[in-house]
């Protein structure tokens, strides 16, 4: 699930996914504007929806990580 998450990461960033493995805990990747399109990217592939919460908690692409296996799992 990490790769696929990265890869959407990357995607939106217009980044390669080894650029955002390099930055996994980086929290200078993306501005807001970005950040809700890697939100709305991911709850389309995983067909989730993030609680208000979550989102705020997406600071690092280790942290989205981590959120989208929380919420695959809630269901």
């Amino acid at each position: 699930m990490k790769e696929k998450v990265i890869g959407i990461i990357a995607d939106v960033l217009g980044m390669s996914a080894d650029e955002v493995n390099a930055a996994y805990s980086d929290s200078n990747l993306w501005d807001s504007l970005k950040k809700v399109e890697i939100v709305f990217a991911l709850e389309d592939e995983f067909g989730i929806m993030f609680e208000q919460e979550e989102i705020a908690e997406m600071k690092t692409p280790e942290s989205i990580v981590e959120c989208v296996e929380k919420s695959s799992k809630r269901g």
